[in-house]
């Protein structure tokens, strides 16, 4: 009989273990941006802090005109700003892109899909 508990408990911990690890939420709140003043204009990092990965990014860029075009691979511009044509961000990866204006524009995450495995 004490062996069947400790049993049911090793595998108890063990999937609270796993669920912990592999079952973790995330939300368009674990994509954080940065924006940093440079000489010219700014630059801003974009960085998933979550396990799962987050696709077809999206940030509301209504007002977001800079006074040269942003590299079109790392952001597409148009009402909502695309990131990396969609692609995955990865947990912990950063995207860095860099935008010419003499005022910062917010980018604030609108969209995303997330994918855990």
């Amino acid at each position: 009989m004490a062996s069947i508990l400790n049993i049911l408990s090793i595998t108890t911990i063990f999937l609270a273990l796993a669920f912990q690890a592999y079952g973790q939420t995330c939300s368009l709140s674990n994509i954080q941006v940065s924006e940093t003043k440079t000489e010219t204009g700014y630059t801003v990092r974009v960085t998933n802090n979550c396990s799962c990965m987050q696709s077809k990014i999206k940030f509301s860029c209504v007002g977001f005109k800079p006074s040269q075009p942003v590299d079109p691979n790392l952001l597409t511009q148009g009402q909502d700003c695309l990131l990396i044509h969609g692609k995955p961000l990865f947990l912990a990866q950063v995207i860095t892109f860099t935008y010419v204006s003499d005022t910062r524009f917010s980018f604030i995450p609108k969209s995303s899909e997330i994918t855990c495995h």
